[in-house]
């Protein structure tokens, strides 16, 4: 409930901030800004922090976490539990596993987690783009989310460049009127 409510706030910013519609299509938003979904930017946050716990064994909290893993089972509504659903998502291995093993160095965590989580969601937002006949314009195949906006948006420097290129990234978006029938 609360991530549906942010995912639908994420939404609607990213649709003011490129003028959209409120029913533009989803993908655009995220491939137009190069910007990842609200729920990947939480499990990076939830990853990052499960290898805080990781990096320091001799804590109660890890102590707790590696316990509470052990001991519950898929219905638990424990963050571990939940940590647990985060890495089965993103094809990682098991968090008990890898609390019994030596922690990784921070930045090969980060840059592995990043990876997974963004190639997760670009194939997630690829498929309904793929299929929507309104995307035919914006080639989502050779775009990412990896931060940098689409080069449309890259082109714009003045404010006079924005009225240039909004009716190229409403197109690029489908964010379009057609009274076809």
């Amino acid at each position: 409930p609360v991530l549906k409510t942010l995912t639908t706030f994420h939404h609607k910013v990213l649709r003011s901030f490129l003028k959209f519609s409120q029913y533009s299509p989803v993908a655009p938003l995220y491939f137009l800004l190069g910007e990842l979904p609200i729920e990947a930017s939480i499990h990076l946050d939830i990853l990052a922090l499960f290898w805080n716990i990781w990096e320091n064994p001799q804590t109660k909290v890890y102590d707790v976490m590696k316990y509470i893993l052990m001991m519950s089972d898929s219905s638990s509504l424990t963050w571990s539990a939940h940590v647990r659903i985060i890495f089965q998502l993103y094809r990682l291995p098991d968090p008990l596993l890898l609390l019994n093993s030596p922690p990784w160095p921070k930045e090969k965590w980060k840059e592995h987690t990043k990876v997974v989580v963004t190639s997760h969601h670009e194939a997630t937002l690829r498929k309904p783009a793929a299929r929507n006949s309104k995307l035919q314009y914006l080639n989502v195949q050779t775009i990412g989310l990896s931060g940098r906006p689409h080069p449309i948006l890259s082109w714009v420097q003045i404010t006079q460049d924005v009225a240039i290129v909004r009716p190229h990234v409403k197109m690029l978006g489908g964010d379009y009127v057609c009274f076809a029938t």
